[in-house]
């Protein structure tokens, strides 16, 4: 039996927990059980993209699992419901976080669509924001001002990415904006989030107001 709740963290790739959640992740610690699910593999270089994965998501001491769906396709919609079912069915979460349905990405928004599907009214979902900021409206609100240089020494674990894309100034450009935008302080960082329904939002409201308590 759990004594604490558990917060489940689906996203497509290595490395989007980091540039995404990753002062959520680390503001979390200790506090609930983390499950980080990454859905994708990229086979040129899988073996270097899990390596890197482990190693972050085991400096923040959570669970890590993958579903090992071929990325750069796109998926037989069933199949890729039926296995983030599962997956959801074996963690039994009391929160789900996954990608922005408007993100830029089609693997971002396949699973953010088959999360919602499969969690329907059963798993509050909250989705995170865009890469860019772009297309989000923001509900929630994490302060990472404390840990926002950790969040960003966690995504430079993935070297084999932000090799590729400054996905570390992409970061502070955008959560330095939200943090103004939620203190109207320019010293703030800031990480958005916005809830995927607001169905039944009250039967949860305790356990969302800690979760992004600031």
């Amino acid at each position: 039996m759990r004594n604490r709740e558990k917060i489940l963290f689906v996203f497509s790739h290595p490395d989007d927990a980091e540039i995404y959640s990753g002062g959520l992740l680390l503001k979390l610690q200790y506090q609930f059980e983390v499950e980080v699910c990454i859905v994708f593999n990229i086979s040129s270089d899988r073996e270097i993209r899990e390596k890197e994965a482990k190693k972050s998501i085991n400096v923040l001491g959570y669970t890590l699992s993958f579903l090992n769906m071929q990325d750069g396709e796109i998926p037989d919609g069933l199949v890729l419901d039926c296995r983030i079912n599962a997956m959801i069915e074996n963690s039994c979460p009391n929160l789900i976080i996954t990608h922005n349905p408007r993100d830029y990405h089609t693997n971002h928004v396949l699973v953010s669509e088959s999360v919602k599907r499969i969690a329907s009214y059963r798993i509050p979902v909250i989705y995170t924001d865009t890469l860019n900021g772009n297309d989000c409206m923001p509900d929630l609100f994490c302060d990472i001002t404390d840990c926002m240089a950790k969040k960003i020494g966690l995504i430079k674990i993935h070297q084999s990415q932000i090799k590729k894309c400054n996905y570390i100034n992409i970061c502070e450009i955008v959560n330095h904006y939200r943090g103004i935008q939620y203190f109207g302080k320019p010293e703030k960082y800031c990480e958005a989030y916005c809830m995927s329904s607001h169905y039944h939002l009250g039967q949860v409201a305790e356990l969302i107001n800690n979760v992004f308590k600031n």
